[in-house]
């Protein structure tokens, strides 16, 4: 058994990390985990462990150094404000404290706003300039619009009874196999078209029907299963019946079956109780996990596992038995968002649910900013395999935005490939946002994208 620590040998290797920065007068050291008292000689007293202190220090500390390096001068200001927006607008009235706060800005045309400096170094500015500009540069007229869908779709559709708005309205476009549909004009030149004719092709050139699924399945599963009564829906997610050739039917969603879930019961999962479950999920993986919270019920139901990286999160119990584990684990994109976001707001919560949005999950949520964050997969924008069309996407995404806008939530949203390979600094984009929102009145939402991905909400 290693010899455990004193206080005066943990104060010494404190010392060599952080010299005389802080007092160690009312330290009493019991373990590497357990919170000492130090005295920051600029704050006052604090409460760490002994691990996390030789790893960092005074949270005040870090947070007047952030502040800091983040503070310029009214001067510096106004020419990183004149590179970005050349001699467009007047100056004179800001008053500059940090990135953080609004300052009145002077557009020559339209007078007097107010805006956030960091919105404005990132391109923001006069709104009615803005819209005369998205009116001037985006908005086309409707013979402009059906000679682009034209040179996109060719002859698939008739455009005779467009009435052309904006790129976010909605227009009448006919279907020469299945008639009328409405569509947003701005998704028709992005290459949707008819949802019928896209049913039909997904389902021969993308969907796994019936038979690719049981050939799928018997790949993994072998000779194990009957899937006579197997019927495929249209999306794939919907529960199919499946025998095992044991304990007869059993329901499962093909997703869950093909990643290699089975029959509960051949598992034994579905006699133990919550102790007998822990251990033998901890034979499968180890300590990685924290089961203080999972209570066990049945091989179906879900129960609460925390990964000890990135928090909570729910999974089914027998999944969780064969293997299956943390999802930011698996999503890299999530998982370095988190990475960025815990060391800042340790009271991150991941798949954040609640119901006033029907337990729909939120990826993050800063519950003291009452700030969510949405990680945007491409499934939001173009069509992946046999799932929800992007209109199908949107209409969720804006729906639980709206719940959580009602509920006093502001969301901010950004796209996953943007974070995955680094496309630009969104991290900083990121916590510049999360700052807007904290020092904004009422509900802001903000969307970071590079392109025109968000304009839709």
């Amino acid at each position: 058994m290693p010899k455990l620590k004193t206080t005066n040998e943990f104060i010494s290797e404190a010392k060599l990390v952080h010299g005389d920065k802080y007092n160690y007068s009312k330290v009493e050291y019991i373990n590497s985990n357990e919170k000492v008292i130090i005295i920051c000689k600029e704050h006052g007293d604090f409460l760490q462990s002994p691990h996390k202190h030789l790893q960092g220090g005074c949270k005040l500390c870090g947070f007047s150094k952030q502040a800091n390096t983040r503070t310029k001068t009214k001067e510096n200001f106004i020419i990183e404000a004149i590179k970005k927006h050349g001699y467009t607008y007047d100056y004179s009235k800001v008053e500059y404290k940090n990135n953080m706060c609004k300052i009145i800005i002077i557009c020559k045309e339209h007078g007097d706003f107010l805006q956030v400096v960091g919105s404005h170094l990132q391109g923001h500015g006069c709104k009615k300039c803005s819209t005369i500009i998205n009116s001037n540069n985006q908005k086309s007229n409707t013979e402009e619009f059906i000679s682009k869908a034209i040179e996109i779709h060719g002859n698939v559709y008739d455009y005779s009874k467009v009435e052309y708005i904006n790129s976010n309205e909605k227009v009448i476009i006919i279907c020469k196999e299945h008639g009328d549909f409405l569509q947003v004009v701005r998704s028709h030149l992005q290459g949707h078209g008819c949802k019928k004719c896209s049913t039909i092709i997904n389902s021969n050139n993308q969907k796994s029907n019936t038979e690719e699924f049981i050939i799928k399945s018997r790949e993994i599963h072998g000779d194990k299963y009957d899937y006579s009564k197997v019927i495929y829906d249209k999306n794939g997610k919907n529960p199919v019946i499946i025998i095992c050739k044991k304990h007869g039917e059993f329901n499962q969603t093909p997703q869950e079956h093909l990643s290699g879930c089975g029959c509960s019961k051949c598992g034994k999962v579905y006699k133990k109780n919550t102790n007998e479950y822990i251990e033998l999920v901890k034979k499968v993986h180890g300590n990685k996990y924290d089961y203080s919270k999972t209570i066990f019920n049945r091989a179906k139901d879900k129960v609460i596992i925390t990964c000890k990286t990135h928090g909570d999160f729910y999974q089914e119990a027998y999944c969780h038995s064969i293997g299956v584990g943390c999802p930011i684990c698996i999503n890299k994109g999530e998982s370095k968002m988190h990475e960025k976001l815990i060391s800042i707001f340790p009271s991150l919560l991941t798949q954040f649910n609640n119901e006033w949005c029907k337990r729909k999950r939120f990826d993050f949520c800063i519950p003291e900013y009452k700030i969510i964050i949405e990680l945007d997969g491409p499934q939001h924008f173009t069509q992946v395999m046999n799932w929800n069309s992007p209109e199908e996407q949107f209409e969720n995404d804006k729906y639980k935005e709206e719940c959580a806008n009602q509920n006093g939530y502001s969301v901010i949203r950004l796209l996953q490939e943007d974070v995955f390979y680094d496309r630009y600094d969104w991290a900083k984009e990121l916590y510049d946002a999360i700052e807007q929102v904290k020092s904004s009145e009422g509900i802001t939402n903000i969307y970071l994208c590079k392109n025109s991905e968000y304009d839709q909400f």
